[in-house]
């Protein structure tokens, strides 16, 4: 589900770094979604409880 969200930050991270228009809109999106992202999966951690030890790896 969020591989396309990871796909569509990527490439604006990307034209962001070569098109002046929209690099500061890259610049202030990626670290929200990234940061939210990270944020999501240890609250799922607190709440849920650790998961089975191959998805916990992929976690971290």
């Amino acid at each position: 589900m969020s591989g396309g969200l990871f796909l569509a930050t990527g490439l604006l991270s990307i034209l962001g770094t070569f098109i002046k228009k929209i690099s500061y809109t890259a610049a202030l999106v990626s670290p929200i979604v990234f940061i939210s992202v990270g944020g999501g999966r240890v609250l799922s951690i607190l709440l849920d409880g650790i998961p089975v030890d191959g998805l916990f790896k992929a976690t971290i």
